[in-house]
């Protein structure tokens, strides 16, 4: 008989909580959304063109390279003048050649690889092959907006902003990989993805989401690849055919529909030219490449000593070992715990005599565990407490609040909201509270 503690069924529901605000409980449609108005005109600059439309919406096309092309659009107002994204690296693009002619009907831009052809009305933006002319990716429908809250039920906040969204033609034997971390097959067509990062252990196949979110994907068809990266930081969605057999679609909850198309038609021409967009991998130490020994979780550290003996005693390679959350003082980042590890610095370089590198973990959030009950309704604090001392000697804590480290923007720790308060989020240890992302 199974026996079911109070503690289990809380768990349980929360995650049942957690499941329902983030898959939503029926079909996205698309197709339901407002459209952008068809192109009345446009201007030209160095390194693209400014679409202008009737419902005085705007989509900017940017050439930066001849198999790279940006798509910005701007719903029912111009494209904002502000432009940043901390998920590009290269901003300065040496502008290659390209042309740009047009006709009663539509508008084109010419590089040595790529054709973008924009139809005026209605407004629908083809890729093709400059060489061949044969189209590599293609609207299904006009790019769209939730304008009417028609979508708002689905969100996970409903202040996040308006639902945006792109909606691609479906090549029948078309395929899809990419977005990084998923719980599921190599062959992303038929699959519906949700980019939301979340503190998911134990994750089986088809959870989704869990810790990371990577919007990039590459599609695949008759041999030719192209890439497309959403840079929207957003709740986002990408559906590959799952609901229709005629569109795939990716969007978000707020932001702009902002996207980059890469050309290859190779995958590794695409991938090459995604580092140089998003940033190169730094060379690695030689010893990342050996043997690592990681699990959930060693401690104290006569154990983490025990299994370094033991890969030594039979011979085994071993180059590195990991310590997760338990090697921290009360899961507070930056820490160790004097009973578990009271000689961290002495232990590190032990293993290192040996041959073997330490990696610890360390958790995106500093921990805050008030002296008073606190209720977390959405990931913030109702009402918003003082902060309390917690630990006098969490100098990670103290410093950060003391020196105010925690700006509204967001940091590698902790963040503030819009309003100013400092965000507070609960993690999968249920006794610890943090500030931060989760």
């Amino acid at each position: 008989m199974m026996v079911f503690t109070l503690r289990t069924l809380a768990t349980a529901f929360l995650f049942l909580l957690t499941l329902a605000s983030v898959i939503p409980a029926q079909e996205i449609d698309v197709s339901s959304l407002e459209k952008i108005g068809p192109v009345t005109g446009f201007t030209k600059t160095e390194k693209g063109i400014t679409l202008n439309c009737r419902d005085s919406s705007q989509v900017q096309l940017t050439v930066l390279a001849p198999d790279l092309v940006r798509v910005r659009a701007s719903f029912t107002k111009a494209i904002p003048a502000r432009d940043h994204s901390w998920a590009i690296a290269k901003e300065n693009w040496a502008t290659p050649q390209w042309t740009v002619t047009e006709s009663a009907e539509v508008v084109t831009i010419a590089t040595s690889e790529l054709e973008v052809v924009v139809h005026r009305s209605p407004l629908l933006i083809d890729f093709r092959d400059a060489r061949t002319h044969q189209t590599i990716n293609a609207d299904q429908q006009p790019m769209a907006y939730d304008g009417k809250g028609i979508l708002q039920k689905i969100q996970f906040d409903p202040a996040a902003g308006m639902f945006v969204a792109a909606a691609k033609k479906l090549g029948f034997e078309e395929h899809f990989y990419g977005l990084g971390e998923k719980a599921a097959r190599l062959d992303k067509r038929r699959g519906f993805f949700v980019n939301w990062n979340s503190d998911t252990p134990g994750y089986t196949e088809g959870r989704d989401p869990i810790y990371q979110t990577i919007p990039f994907y590459i599609g695949l068809q008759n041999g030719a690849a192209y890439g497309i990266f959403f840079d929207n930081s957003y709740r986002s969605y990408f559906e590959f055919g799952r609901w229709s057999q005629e569109r795939i679609w990716f969007g978000a909850e707020g932001g702009e529909l902002n996207y980059y198309l890469f050309y290859g038609p190779s995958i590794k021409k695409i991938l090459g030219r995604y580092a140089d967009l998003t940033g190169h991998m730094p060379m690695t130490p030689l010893w990342s490449l050996g043997v690592q020994q990681c699990r959930y979780s060693y401690y104290p550290e006569s154990v983490v000593e025990e299994v370094v003996r033991q890969y030594r005693e039979r011979e085994l390679p071993l180059d590195v070992i990991y310590l997760d959350i338990h090697y921290m003082n009360g899961y507070r980042v930056f820490t160790f715990d004097p009973s578990r590890f009271p000689d961290p610095k002495g232990l590190i370089e032990r293993l290192d005599k040996q041959g073997v590198k330490t990696v610890v973990i360390v958790d995106p959030g500093v921990k805050y565990q008030p002296s008073s009950p606190l209720t977390i309704s959405r990931g913030r604090a109702s009402p918003n407490p003082e902060l309390d001392r917690q630990d006098q000697r969490y100098y990670v804590f103290d410093q950060g609040t003391e020196n105010n480290y925690f700006p509204l923007s967001t940091s590698l720790c902790l963040m503030r909201d819009a309003g100013g308060a400092i965000f507070i989020a609960r993690t999968r240890t249920t006794e610890s509270r943090v500030f931060g992302t989760t």
